[in-house]
């Protein structure tokens, strides 16, 4: 009968051992992620003076319980070089409070549906690209925690660039073609060359 037992025993550990190896197995980077997009959306913030100082950032976060949260951040710069950074990560609830009270201290935060967000970065990602400069390399797995969330579900329109140059080109009566010249040469730092 002891033998009988061990046996038994021995049984289970290796059925044990099959199921946490298949488990590993599941936990890949995309299964995470697929995993987190599913869970309901806690909060999504954006710094509300995006447009006057040309740099912020948006927070995505979410999770079942307010215990452990899956949270994208993107830097965003739409004065021209789009999503500068993206992230994605795991966090625990004094965690993702840490990172919103830092991101509130610098700038002001408020909340925006995750639809204009989408949009936001997908417009955002579009301009930087029409001159020549891609979103950071983790924009795609970070955005991935959208999920289903849907653009078209989007409510708001986004401008971007200096707000006195935006501000010129919609005035009445401009005309803000650029007669035939060729604009889509590379992009020179005005600023580096002073």
């Amino acid at each position: 009968m002891a033998v009988n037992l061990a046996a038994k025993r021995g049984a289970k550990a290796q059925r044990r051992k099959a199921v946490l190896a298949a488990k590993r197995v599941l936990q890949t980077p995309a299964s995470r992620m697929q995993e987190a997009a599913a869970l309901p959306i806690q909060l999504c913030l954006l710094n509300t003076n995006l447009n006057e100082v040309g740099m912020g950032q948006l927070l995505l976060a979410r999770g079942n319980s307010p215990v452990t949260s899956h949270l994208a951040i993107f830097l965003l710069d739409t004065y021209g070089a789009g999503v500068k950074d993206a992230t994605f990560k795991t966090v625990d609830g004094a965690t993702l409070r840490m990172y919103r009270e830092t991101m509130e201290a610098t700038m002001p935060m408020a909340p925006i549906e995750p639809a204009d967000a989408r949009k936001l970065l997908h417009d955002l990602v579009a301009r930087s690209a029409a001159m020549g400069i891609r979103p950071h390399p983790d924009f795609a797995m970070a955005e991935k925690l959208f999920g289903t969330v849907s653009i078209k579900a989007a409510t708001r329109e986004f401008s971007f660039g200096p707000p006195a140059v935006l501000e010129a080109l919609s005035a009445p009566g401009l005309d803000a073609s650029i007669d035939g010249d060729d604009v889509s040469g590379p992009i020179v730092d005005v600023a580096a060359e002073a």
